[in-house]
C-alpha cells in the first residue's frame, strides 16, 4: 500500500508531518527518523501517550466512566477469584 508523501519525505520533519496529519509515515521518513540511532525518546512518547489518554477521557467522559467502571468490576472479580484459589 502506498502512503501519502510530502515534499519533506525522507526527513525527521517529514516523519513528524505524517504523524500530525494522522498518516502512517512512509518508509523513507521512518528510515530517516531512525537513522544514526536517533529514534524517539521513549520517556517523551510515554508522557505524550498519557496526555492523549487524559484528553480522550475528557472528550468522552461518559464512555470513559463506563469503561473504567467495567475494568474496576473485572479487577475486583479477579481479585476475589484469586483469594478463593480460582483462576
Amino acid at each position: 500500500m502506498r502512503w501519502p508523501r510530502s515534499s519533506r519525505c525522507g526527513t525527521r520533519d517529514g516523519y513528524i508531518a505524517h504523524l500530525r496529519k494522522g498518516e502512517r509515515p512512509c518508509d523513507d521518513c521512518r528510515r530517516a527518523y531512525w537513522r544514526n540511532g536517533q529514534g524517539p525518546d521513549w520517556a517523551v512518547l510515554a508522557k505524550a501517550y498519557e496526555r492523549a489518554l487524559v484528553r480522550l477521557s475528557w472528550r468522552h467522559r461518559e464512555e470513559f466512566k463506563a469503561l473504567y467502571a467495567d475494568e474496576v468490576a473485572d479487577a475486583i472479580t479477579a481479585g476475589e477469584s484469586e483469594r478463593r484459589g480460582g483462576s
